[in-house]
């Protein structure tokens, strides 16, 4: 599993959920949340609350019957935003918010910052296709999911090229809706 910064109370595999429920997560990452899931009660309970969500979105999708097709696609729009209220609402009450960055002072003694790209996720890529990306480029996660999928990357390199090679492959990913270098 890759490093995710937590609060001491906020278990990591809490952050799988949604995708262990929607059976998309790679088998190691997948047997890791069993596992935890045995032993914790708090993330069992989270994962009974996700369940609940999920089966009261699809009942009420199976309850309306849309005249046409407009309707169909309200309705949609309706259950997709739904979803992303509740993953929101779920990682914002688990996890504190990241911490501003600090103001850094350079010299000559000291190496360039490290570059940063804002990564937007498309909703309907997986967690293993986002972790393959930040594998190719090198980079970790510093902050994010924000509630439209937006994600700031760090990346191992700050140079010139590197950057640019890597915000390159990060526009031509599926997974990826947006990707630009951040300002300093």
């Amino acid at each position: 599993m890759t490093p995710i910064e937590t609060t001491p109370e906020v278990h990591p595999q809490v952050l799988l959920l949604p995708w262990y429920l929607a059976g998309t997560l790679p088998k190691d990452d997948r047997e890791t949340v069993t596992d935890h899931l045995g032993n914790c009660a708090a993330c069992r309970s989270e994962l009974e609350e996700l369940t609940t969500i999920r089966r009261t979105i699809r009942a009420t999708l199976v309850a309306v019957s849309p005249a046409t097709r407009h309707a169909r696609r309200w309705r949609t729009l309706a259950a997709a935003a739904a979803v992303l209220v509740f993953i929101e609402t779920g990682v914002l009450l688990t996890l504190d918010h990241a911490p501003a960055t600090p103001v850094i002072v350079a010299s000559r003694g000291l190496p360039p910052e490290p570059a940063r790209l804002d990564i937007t996720a498309n909703p309907e890529s997986s967690e293993l296709a986002l972790r393959t990306l930040l594998l190719a480029l090198s980079a970790h996660v510093i902050a994010g999911p924000s509630a439209d999928g937006h994600y700031v990357v760090e990346l191992t390199d700050a140079d010139p090229g590197r950057v640019a090679a890597a915000l390159e492959r990060a526009r031509a990913e599926r997974a990826v809706v947006h990707a630009a270098v951040r300002a300093p």
